[in-house]
C-alpha cells in the first residue's frame, strides 16, 4: 500500500506550483536566484575537486622527485664504483635500487596515464637490465660497465622526463582552478544579459506599449492593445484588463457625450433663468404696487385680472427658482419628499 501524502506538504507543493510559473515575474525571479545559487554551488564543488586533484598531484610530484633523486644517487655510487672499485658502492646501489623499485611501483598507474603503458614497460625493462648488470658486476664482470652507464643514463632521462610531465599536469590543474571562477563569471554575465533581454522583451516593451496606448486613450482613441510578442503572465493580465477598460469606455462614450450635453444645457438654462429673474421681479413688484394704489378704483373684473397677473408672476418666479436650483453645480443631496411636495414641484415645472 502506498503512503498517503501529508496534507500540509501536499497543499504547500500545489500552492508553490500554482504560484511559481515560468511565464511570470515571480517565476523568472525564482529561476534567476536558483540559477545563481546553483552556479555558486557548482563552482564551489569544482574548485574543491580541483584543489583535491592538485593536492594528490603534488603528493605524487614529491614521489617523482624522490624517483629522480634516488636514480641520481644510484648513478653517483655507480661512478664511485667505477673510480675506486669498492664493492660497498654496489651494496649501497642495491639499497637505492630497492627504493627506486618501490617508488616506481607506486607511480606505475599514474605513469600509465601520463606516458602510456609502453613507456612504463620500457622503464621497467631498463630498471631490470640495470639490476642484472649490477649482479654481473658483483660477480666480477667489469666488461659490463659501459652498458651499466648507458642503462643508468636512460633511467635518469626517463625519470626527469616523467617529473617534468607531472609538473606540467600540476600546472594545468592550478591554471584551471584559477581560470574556473572567471569562466563562471563570463557564463553568469552572459546569462544576466540574456535574462535582461528576456525581461526587456517580456516586461519593459509591453509596459511601454501600455503607456503609449494610455496616452492615446487620453486623446479619445479607445483602440485596444494588440501585442503579439512574448510577455509575462502579469503583463498579459494587465493588457487584458486595459483592453476591457478601453472597450467599456468606448461603449459608454455616447453616455458621456450625452452627459456633457446635459451639463451644457444646464449651464445655458441657468444663464437664461438668471436673465429672466430680473424682469419677472420687476413685473411682480409693479403688479403689487398697482394693486396697492388702485385696488379701490378697480372693479371685480380688473381685480381678477390683476390677481391673475400676480399669481402667474409668482408661478414663473418659482419655475425660474427651481431651474436655478436644478442647474446649480453643487453636491447632490438626496432626501425624502412627501407626495404633496413632489406633486407640487412637478406641477410647477
Amino acid at each position: 500500500m502506498g503512503r498517503r501524502p501529508i496534507p500540509f506538504f501536499s497543499t504547500l507543493g500545489q500552492s508553490a506550483a500554482g504560484k511559481l510559473r515560468w511565464n511570470s515575474i515571480k517565476g523568472k525571479i525564482f529561476v534567476g536566484f536558483a540559477f545563481t545559487f546553483l552556479s555558486i554551488g557548482v563552482l564551489a564543488v569544482l574548485n574543491f575537486y580541483n584543489l583535491s586533484v592538485i593536492k594528490a598531484r603534488l603528493y605524487l610530484g614529491e614521489s617523482y622527485d624522490d624517483l629522480v633523486d634516488d636514480i641520481l644517487e644510484l648513478r653517483r655510487f655507480e661512478k664511485n664504483f667505477q673510480i675506486d672499485g669498492d664493492e660497498k658502492n654496489l651494496v649501497i646501489s642495491r639499497v637505492y635500487l630497492g627504493r627506486i623499485d618501490k617508488v616506481f611501483h607506486l607511480l606505475s598507474d599514474d605513469l600509465s596515464v601520463l606516458e602510456g603503458e609502453e613507456q612504463v614497460i620500457v622503464f621497467r625493462q631498463s630498471l631490470q637490465n640495470y639490476k642484472k648488470l649490477v649482479s654481473l658486476l658483483e660477480k666480477g664482470r667489469r666488461d659490463v660497465m659501459d652498458r651499466l652507464r648507458d642503462e643508468g643514463k636512460a633511467l635518469t632521462e626517463d625519470a626527469v622526463r616523467f617529473r617534468e610531465l607531472k609538473r606540467k599536469h600540476i600546472h594545468v590543474a592550478i591554471v584551471r582552478t584559477l581560470v574556473l571562477p572567471f569562466v563562471f563569471m563570463v557564463i553568469l554575465l552572459s546569462v544576466m544579459i540574456l535574462g535582461f533581454r528576456m525581461v526587456s522583451n517580456g516586461l519593459l516593451k509591453p509596459l511601454d506599449i501600455v503607456r503609449r496606448t494610455t496616452e492615446l486613450v487620453g486623446h479619445g482613441d479607445f483602440s485596444p492593445i494588440r501585442y503579439k510578442g512574448e510577455s509575462l503572465e502579469e503583463i498579459s493580465g494587465l493588457i487584458d484588463a486595459f483592453n476591457r477598460m478601453a472597450r467599456e469606455l468606448k461603449e459608454h462614450q455616447e453616455d458621456l457625450l450625452q452627459a456633457r450635453k446635459l451639463a451644457a444645457i444646464g449651464t445655458f438654462t441657468a444663464g437664461i433663468a438668471h436673465e429672466l429673474n430680473n424682469p419677472i421681479n420687476n413685473i411682480a413688484l409693479t403688479a403689487e404696487s398697482f394693486h396697492e394704489e388702485f385696488a379701490e378704483t378697480l372693479d371685480d373684473y380688473g381685480m381678477e385680472l390683476l390677481q391673475d397677473i400676480i399669481e402667474q408672476t409668482e408661478r414663473v418666479a418659482d419655475i425660474v427658482r427651481n431651474l436655478l436650483d436644478f442647474s446649480h453645480a453643487g453636491k447632490s443631496v438626496f432626501k425624502e419628499l412627501s407626495r404633496r411636495k413632489s406633486f407640487t414641484v412637478r406641477l410647477i415645472l
